[in-house]
């Protein structure tokens, strides 16, 4: 679980915290507006041009709305002005990411040293929600669950691990608990995102989601963004696609560091 919330210092004044919670809001309604109509003319065109110059306007649009979704997960007093100023759905998803970013922030730790960390391309958004799908047939998983997982261990795969826990994957499985319920190889996409429904299966899923989630991971923090995750796809499946673009970011002793996506060394 890489993630952790990254902005800037504080203003100074009341006046300035009332000119950056506008600026936020305004911004972020901006690059949201922007992503979605973007979205409906690439989903159009994903046949014949599924990596191409589009798909990279989202890959950027995406990481401008996460660096602001990181920013109100940062600073709760900008956030508690913000989320008033957004449109309806919006604010709930802007609700939504801040509750499960800030407990996913409380699960983490500074690195301290270097980063060394191998990142990956992901599979393709489409290709993805196929194996969701698929699992969700065959496991009675919802296929927003497991993109919540694959979402919060690894940015739908950018990063594999293994993880200081000694995690693997997309999934980040540990070798143990692969052994049991995996097939193949823990790097392998389908197999893992298959697995990952096979364990929370056999632990209640999806009668005992929460029992399910608390098994996969010993945390209710954990569980409960998840759930937040899940919940915003549920009522919004587009909303998916935001989240898949969403890039790798490590906390460390000296400050958020971005992994992937534009602005990093990584490229599809």
């Amino acid at each position: 679980m890489p993630d952790s919330p990254e902005g800037r210092d504080r203003p100074a004044t009341r006046t300035d915290e009332g000119d950056w919670a506008e600026d936020t809001a305004a911004r972020l309604a901006n690059v949201d507006e922007k992503f979605n109509d973007l979205l409906e003319v690439w989903i159009d065109e994903t046949d014949s041009q599924p990596y191409g110059a589009k798909f990279r306007d989202l890959e950027l649009l995406g990481l401008k709305k996460q660096k602001l979704m990181r920013r109100l997960v940062k600073f709760p007093r900008l956030s508690k002005d913000v989320l008033p100023m957004l449109p309806t759905r919006l604010r709930l998803e802007a609700h939504r990411n801040i509750k499960a970013g800030r407990d996913l922030y409380r699960l983490t730790q500074p690195i301290k040293g270097k980063v060394r960390m191998k990142t990956s391309k992901p599979k393709g958004p489409t290709r993805l929600l196929g194996y969701y799908d698929e699992a969700e047939r065959r496991f009675d998983v919802p296929w927003t669950i497991l993109a919540s997982i694959n979402l919060i261990e690894s940015k739908m795969g950018r990063l594999n691990g293994p993880s200081s826990a000694g995690a693997l994957g997309p999934m980040q499985f540990m070798p143990a608990t692969w052994d049991a319920y995996g097939r193949g190889s823990p790097f392998n996409t389908h197999n893992a995102i298959m697995a990952a429904a096979r364990y929370l299966a056999a632990n209640g899923a999806p009668q005992r989601m929460r029992n399910a989630l608390w098994n996969y991971n010993h945390s209710d923090l954990y569980v409960n963004a998840v759930l937040a995750y899940h919940r915003h796809m549920k009522t919004y499946p587009k909303s998916y696609y935001g989240y898949y673009f969403w890039q790798v970011f490590v906390r460390t002793a000296g400050g958020d560091k971005q992994l992937t996506g534009p602005g990093s060394n990584y490229r599809y």
